[in-house]
């Protein structure tokens, strides 16, 4: 198994269009250097995605309509075959929900070898500050779930915006 890089990889699990990327990308603009688009299981992956982003999500990615699981293994399985600066064990997901309400996924891959990857739902301002408490091992995506499912929204809440 290649080693895991330093980008984190975001996967379009529908259609995403280009302007919904790069609110992303701007929303995480001191710290956009750790994001990387990824729809192709051929290419290599080792340089940051960069607003404003240009085009939409590809329609034939490999990711849509995968499950976090699934993402996971694709992810494993480009690093694999392409050597990519990617770190499949902490990655993004856009969805259909990322296009009404600026929100995705933030997975981890599973804790135990026959274990499933885990996610939380977050705003796009926040998913620099919950990646890196991923990878330092500050938090998980399990524990950060659990703040998440005590929203009206299921999406978790840092700082100003969390409740109570």
């Amino acid at each position: 198994m290649a080693s895991r890089g330093r980008l984190f990889p975001v996967c379009c699990t529908a259609e995403i269009p280009a302007e919904v990327m790069t609110r992303f990308i701007e929303a995480n603009d001191e710290n956009n250097f750790f994001f990387v688009f990824v729809d192709s299981l051929t290419e290599e992956y080792d340089e940051p995605s960069e607003a404003p982003v240009t085009n939409a999500s590809s329609p034939n990615s490999p990711f849509i309509g995968k499950s976090t699981h699934e993402c996971y293994e694709l992810l494993q399985q480009l690093l694999e075959d392409t050597g990519s600066d990617i770190d499949y064990d902490c990655f993004a997901i856009m969805d259909e929900r990322s296009i009404r309400d600026d929100t995705l996924l933030l997975a981890e891959g599973p804790e135990e070898e026959d274990g499933e990857a885990q996610s939380v739902r977050v705003p796009f301002d926040v998913a620099s500050l919950v990646m890196l408490n991923f990878r330092a091992g500050n938090a998980t995506a399990s524990e950060y779930r659990e703040r998440a499912e005590q929203e009206d929204d299921g999406v978790l809440k840092i700082g100003p915006y969390r409740r109570g």
